[in-house]
């Protein structure tokens, strides 16, 4: 946890750290407080939940007689509260309901409990006590599912009692106080967050809706509070989620699955004048209603949402809103047990014999048990514990790590202490989840134990597309068995290759891991170093450091835009061209201003057609194919080469669709052409493949076609760094990172002009130097490139940074000597600054709430409040 103060994350090559406020992750803390006292991880989890779960059910309890004031609450309290912990939503997802959203489900009525305190007895210290709890709300940044539920309860709730009491202006200036000391008490992250908001919101802006996924999310299931994708799906034949199998084959189990939402409906009916009782139905209806996303009815609505307002794609997946259901159906449970234990009392009390007998006592006991039961029984893997049944370790609801793995983590520990500043790349390769022969399945087991790891699993270990590219080419030049894998690796600073032999690789379709270990063995620049039971550790021979000045620097100019070894090219389309005719269609072909254009007639049914030309490559074996294109909404585009051995469809490297070539703007498209394939010709075709229904004109516009040997592709940068009398270690500098600062550092040879002498890693947001330096010279630094990285030569600001690697940071020095060179990440000095404020503000609160604590009265002293219309509903 030490390194989430910071505002820089190490991991994967280094990004702006979005995970600060993950300080105070309950689950974060309960696993230190595991790790600490040596309970370990299995033991913390259990206490993690235990004590969330009693912190919703206690919250839950005596959160019902404040918002349905009454002096004979504690039944109705209990049941509402057994609701709440045994909500079919807990089981949605498996154990990451269950465990992964404890920590928020017991947040939430935790802080509305006090807020609706506050709200009663018109006393600010609630306010102030609730902004306590707000680092632990905001704790799941980025996603911020807490802070959500939160403010949607809190809000709606508040309304609800403002309406009643009429103390509109005094709610407003309470929620006022809680978010303004809320901000000033997390001041420390969100300064630095602010100062980096265009970062975040791109990157936010970009993240993909996968509206797919809520297709499950449908009415009828979230009306049984269910909907996730997981609990429908499988892999390789076994489900996601082991027991979901039930609440679809077992009749029993799917009626009673609507018990909890008839039950809270109930409540509607029972207390029909109940103006309090409709409030919370209708914040159950509109949570549901969001819940379903763009299921019908006004799916679309939903849609908009997402496209209109960026921050709402953290709800992309719409089921999550089923957890702002669980409150207020909770509370109505409480009312519908209520109102059903009323009636029966009416009932005794209108046949005298039962009223005092033992059968009353009998039947109050067995109504009560029944209704335990009809409340349970939706969430029944809880009480049974299948809830933790692993899905791909048929039996198993938990896992033992082989004690290899804190071996590893202590020797990388000591390694960093006597070497240190290096990374680590993680093999096999793999995606969001790993799967290892020993029964784990899961998120990646190394991603925060290892500060230094280089990985490809998931987005939460991925840093910005350079850092993801870099890596990229990294595995590719590995499972490509290229030489060039070991000077990658000294590029990134990476020192050491750890092979996980316990990884299953079937998982992700990966070799065997004999094979990766024959690569391996046949890599040049790596040697085995040690084992670590399953853990085989490889070490790279060539100079890996982040921080190096680079031996050579080579400026890679080529692009899909800007390619290099042109073999042919024809961008004037004036002869050679020939319209072909296919079936009764063939395009009209004539000279554009912007080259060849193409038209087709299509008539609501398939058709498509061709031009060809013959090309002449001069006996060579071109790379790449590219052309430039645009063509209408209608219409595809699709390329052939023809040759002396017959015609074959190439795939485009960059399509602009997916699934096919089609574009309104003007796009380069590239081709990986097949090796020593002799080209005679190119035949375009035009179609509406995708648009078979169209009726009119489609049209296709070319505004050159070529053959080139260099692009700047993967496979050419690592056919550069294959050259083996390539100087390491080595930097390079791609052309769409090109500058008026890379531009006079490549108009003249380039030659190492400094040595480092000492390098110290202070934090994850300051690295000392001591270099020798000759003359003007590149500091290489091998995290992701920032604006906010800085550079100091004796205290002076270097001011000529730049992008090399197509990721990291780089500095031209200037100056003679032995100098101190200091790389500074700014952004930590608005962690401090806010740290000062935030520690202030925590202070005063503190203060203020001891000189005098918050309620006097009890926080159910409610005798005194009894609610008349329920005792006018009651004689009803």
């Amino acid at each position: 946890m030490g390194h989430l103060f910071y505002s820089w994350d190490e991991i994967n090559l280094g990004n702006l750290n979005d995970l600060q406020p993950r300080m105070f992750s309950p689950q974060h803390l309960f696993d230190a407080f595991g790790q600490v006292t040596g309970l370990g991880l299995a033991q913390s989890q259990m206490l993690l939940v235990v004590t969330m779960y009693g912190i919703a059910a206690i919250s839950v309890y005596y959160l019902w007689p404040l918002i349905f004031a009454t002096s004979t609450w504690q039944k109705s309290g209990f049941f509402a509260a057994l609701a709440y912990v045994y909500n079919p939503f807990l089981i949605g997802d498996g154990l990451n309901s269950a465990v992964g959203a404890a920590p928020h489900y017991a947040l939430v009525p935790l802080s509305l409990i006090f807020c609706v305190k506050g709200l009663r007895d018109k006393d600010f210290k609630w306010a102030l006590a609730l902004s306590l709890l707000s680092p632990f709300i905001l704790s799941d940044f980025p996603t911020l599912h807490t802070f959500y539920f939160v403010a949607f309860t809190l809000v709606s709730f508040s309304a609800l009692l403002a309406l009643s009491s009429h103390n509109i202006r005094f709610t407003v200036y309470f929620l006022s106080m809680f978010f303004a000391l809320s901000l000033l008490i997390n001041l420390w992250w969100l300064l630095p967050l602010f100062q980096n908001l265009s970062s975040y919101s791109g990157t936010l802006s970009s993240v993909p809706a996968h509206l797919g996924v809520n297709g499950y999310s449908t009415v009828i299931e979230v009306l049984r509070f269910l909907g996730k994708w997981s609990f429908y799906s499988a892999y390789q034949g076994v489900a996601y989620v082991p027991y979901s199998a039930v609440y679809f084959d077992n009749p029993i189990i799917s009626i009673l699955s609507f018990v909890p939402i008839t039950l809270a409906f109930g409540a509607l009916l029972l207390r029909p004048r109940s103006r309090r009782v409709y409030a919370v139905g209708i914040i159950a209806i509109v949570s549901l209603f969001l819940a379903k996303g763009t299921n019908s009815p006004g799916g679309f609505l939903y849609s908009s949402m997402l496209d209109w307002f960026p921050p709402f794609k953290a709800f992309r997946e719409s089921w999550y809103f089923v957890q702002l259901a669980t409150i207020p159906a909770s509370l109505l449970i409480g009312v519908t047990t209520a109102c059903l234990f009323k009636i029966g009392g009416l009932v005794a009390t209108r046949y005298g014999a039962i009223r005092h007998s033992r059968f009353e006592r009998i039947a109050k006991s067995t109504v009560v048990l029944v209704f335990m039961i009809l409340i349970v029984i939706p969430g029944w893997p809880l009480l049974t514990g299948d809830v933790a049944a692993l899905p791909f370790n048929s039996g198993s609801h938990g896992v033992s790590v082989p004690s290899y793995y804190n071996d590893l983590i202590s020797w990388d520990n000591r390694e960093q202490q006597v070497r240190g500043d290096f990374k680590i790349l993680e093999l096999p390769m793999r995606g969001a989840y790993a799967d290892y022969n020993w029964g784990y399945q899961g998120g990646n087991l190394l991603g925060r134990s290892l500060t230094n790891l280089v990985s490809g699993a998931g987005t939460e270990y991925s840093s910005s597309s350079g850092s993801q590219w870099i890596v990229g080419l990294a595995y590719k030049s590995f499972y490509d068995n290229s030489s060039s894998f070991a000077t990658i690796l000294s590029s990134i600073g990476t020192q050491y290759v750890i092979l996980e032999t316990d990884f299953n690789t079937t998982f992700y379709n990966l070799p065997s891991i004999t094979s990766h270990i024959d690569i391996l063995q046949r890599i040049p620049g790596l040697e085995p170093l040690q084992s670590f039971g399953a853990i085989m550790v490889y070490q790279n021979i060539l100079p890996a450091s982040s921080v190096y000045v680079p031996a050579t620097l080579t400026f890679l100019g080529a692009t899909i835009d800007n390619p290099q070894g042109v073999v042919w090219k024809d961008d004037n389309f004036s002869s050679g061209w020939s319209a072909e005719r296919w079936g009764n269609e063939s395009p009209q072909i004539q000279i554009a201003q912007t080259g060849l254009s193409m038209t087709l007639q299509s008539s609501g049914q398939y058709t498509a057609s061709s031009a060809v030309r013959t090309a002449n490559t001069n006996g060579t074996y071109p790379k790449y194919l590219l052309i430039r294109f645009r063509t209408d909404a209608h219409t595809s585009m699709a390329i052939e080469l023809i040759g002396r051995n017959g015609s074959y469809y190439p795939v485009p490297l960059n399509s602009p669709t997916p699934g096919h070539s089609a574009s309104l703007e003007w796009y380069t498209l590239a081709y990986q052409l097949a090796n020593n394939y002799t080209i005679t010709g190119v035949r375009v075709w035009i179609t509406n493949y995708h648009d078979t229904i169209f009726t009119g004109t489609l049209e296709l516009w070319l505004n050159y076609v070529l053959f080139a040997n260099d692009i700047g592709s993967d496979s050419d940068v690592m056919q550069f760094l294959s050259n083996s009398s390539l100087t390491t270690p080595t930097a390079f500098i791609l052309r769409q990172d090109s500058s008026s600062v890379v531009s006079s550092l490549t108009a003249t040879p380039y030659f190492k002009r400094a040595t480092i002498l000492s390098v110290t890693r202070e934090s994850p947001t300051s690295i000392s130097l001591r270099m020798n330096i000759t003359g003007p010279t590149v500091l290489f630094f091998g995290e992701e490139f920032s604006v906010r990285w800085n550079a100091f030569v004796s205290d002076e600001l270097v001011s000529s940074h730049f992008t090399a690697d197509g990721f990291a940071n780089a500095w031209i020095l200037a100056g003679t000597g032995i100098v101190s060179v200091q790389l500074l990440f700014t952004s930590q000095t608005y962690v401090l600054y806010g740290a000062i404020v935030s520690l202030i503000t925590l202070a005063t609160v503190l203060l203020v709430l001891v000189r005098r604590k918050p309620g006097v009265r009890n926080i159910v002293n409610l005798s005194k409040e009894y609610d008349l219309e329920n005792s006018k509903n009651a004689t009803s």
